[in-house]
């Protein structure tokens, strides 16, 4: 059980980073749209 909820704990940081990702992206691309 030890190992599972190990996964699910890596699997949520990685779920948190793409979407830190995404939203980074996703504000870059509206700066970037400001801009033009």
């Amino acid at each position: 059980t030890d190992l599972w909820a190990y996964d699910d704990l890596t699997h949520m940081q990685r779920v948190q980073e793409e979407r830190a990702k995404s939203s980074e992206f996703t504000e870059a691309s509206h700066h970037l749209r400001s801009l033009i």
